[in-house]
């Protein structure tokens, strides 16, 4: 069993043994904090599963204040992130789906794709290619974005 975060994503990898287990008996196991590259630390966790329908795990650490400092974190994984676990073997929060996210924009906004030896956005979304044609393509994302939320009207 792996739990461990990067900042503030945070994610929990079992084997199909130690998922059947779960759903019988709490898990013991070690939690690898990694704040910083030059900050890790092993902080002992209890994995929990509860049967009820919420979508969220839900972590609590001792003390309270801040996970990185914790001497003990106590992870009650729901219904969702149970039934994620026995398909993938991988449950983590929703900071994880934003980086995914931002993949996913990299990937077809500001990267030349090998085949297609230029941008995907480029070929579904053509009228893009002039404003996107400046040296920082995330910022003008972001601007974009920001316009286009603010401005729900104007395309």
């Amino acid at each position: 069993m792996k739990a461990s975060s990067m900042g503030v994503e945070f994610e929990i990898r079992l084997t199909k043994e130690e998922i059947s287990k779960l759903e019988v008996q709490t898990l013991q196991g070690v939690f690898n904090h990694n704040e910083y590259e030059d900050t890790k630390r092993k902080i002992p966790f209890s994995l929990i599963y509860s049967h009820q329908n919420q979508d969220q795990m839900l972590i609590n650490s001792w003390p309270k204040e801040y996970l990185g400092n914790a001497d003990s974190i106590c992870i009650t994984l729901f219904n969702y992130d149970y039934e994620k676990l026995k398909g993938t073997g991988y449950c983590g929060d929703r900071i994880s789906n934003a980086i995914m996210k931002g993949f996913e924009i990299y990937y077809n906004f500001i990267t030349k794709h090998q085949t297609l030896k230029r941008c995907p956005y480029e070929l579904a979304i053509p009228e893009l290619k002039e404003k996107l044609n400046v040296p920082n393509k995330w910022l003008e994302l972001i601007e974009l974005a920001s316009f286009s939320f603010n401005n729900p009207t104007n395309k």
